[in-house]
């Protein structure tokens, strides 16, 4: 299995890359976590679907990947988890976006599949 993808800011690791990888891979995990060496350490880190519309905010300067926060990326969610997991000592929370598309109707708010969607 194919490691998580980092998506930093960096060249060939922006914005850019960041959106063609969520248009490429709407089935995919995105962990949202905060740059590990900044003052956000406590931010929160959240882990979304790759197709919900919440992983396309900004953050406070509107960009995606930036020196503020980060996006680690997978097809797989375990491998994204994990991926989160070396760049922050910050506990995951799962999106529960209402949103069309959103997380909330996925996951609860500790992680667990959705019954309903199990079905």
């Amino acid at each position: 299995m194919e490691p998580s993808i980092l998506f930093n800011g960096s060249h060939d690791h922006d914005d850019r890359d960041y959106l063609a990888w969520l248009d490429a891979n709407p089935e995919g995990f995105v962990a949202n976590v905060p740059h590990p060496h900044t003052p956000y350490d406590n931010f929160p880190a959240v882990m979304h679907l790759a197709s919900c519309p919440d992983a396309r905010n900004g953050g406070q300067d509107g960009r995606l990947t930036s020196n503020t926060q980060w996006k680690v990326c997978s097809l797989s969610r375990d491998i994204a988890e994990q991926g989160a997991r070396r760049y922050t000592k910050v506990p995951l929370r799962y999106c529960q976006s209402n949103k069309i598309g959103g997380c909330g109707g996925y996951w609860t708010p500790e992680g667990n599949r959705r019954q309903e969607d199990l079905a």
